[in-house]
């Protein structure tokens, strides 16, 4: 628990060790400060997008008055998720099992970011057609054509696109690391 992440903070910081900074993990070898970005790329291939629209998505909700009472805490784990991979960044020695604490956290977060963008169409989908005013009918027809487009899209990339990319990873990872025998 919060123990375990204490432990990670203290050995790869070097806390406790006086004027020697980096603690001993360089010795288990270092890699460059954009290591997890292009692990969490690999790993999360086009879900990570979505998880990077959270923040636009919410204020986008906000400026529809469809703010859900949760936005504090999701905001709060949004920031935490953020940090963690920004100070795990800044260290010498990385491992992708350091990332595992906040898998969880972009997956949830990349559900509501989906759950999010349908609320929005949602909305612009359910405008007046029958406005006595021909300019705000054009407009709610704009509207009404973006998001249904948009709504297509969203659902074509969730269920085309995605499985896709994770079907062609997991043949390259298969492909590319087997053993040299068939059983």
């Amino acid at each position: 628990g919060v123990w375990s992440v204490w432990n990670i903070v203290k050995y790869n910081t070097g806390i406790g060790k006086g004027e020697e900074l980096g603690g001993d993990s360089s010795l288990y070898g270092t890699e460059p400060p954009g290591f997890y970005v292009l692990n969490l790329v690999l790993n999360f291939n086009t879900m990570l997008y979505s998880f990077l629209a959270f923040p636009f998505l919410t204020f986008l909700l906000s400026m529809l008055r469809k703010v859900s009472t949760l936005l504090s805490i999701k905001l709060a784990t949004y920031t935490a998720t953020f940090g963690w991979v920004i100070f795990m960044s800044t260290l010498d020695h990385k491992e992708e099992r350091f990332m595992f604490i906040i898998y969880p956290f972009i997956c949830v977060l990349t559900a509501f970011s989906v759950d999010s963008f349908f609320t929005i169409t949602s909305h612009f989908m359910a405008k007046k057609q029958d406005d006595t005013d021909e300019v705000q009918r054009e407009i709610n027809a704009r509207y009404y054509c973006l998001a249904k487009l948009g709504k297509a899209l969203v659902i074509m990339w969730l269920y085309v696109f995605i499985p896709l990319f994770t079907i062609s990873r997991t043949y390259l990872l298969l492909d590319g690391y087997h053993a040299p025998m068939k059983v």
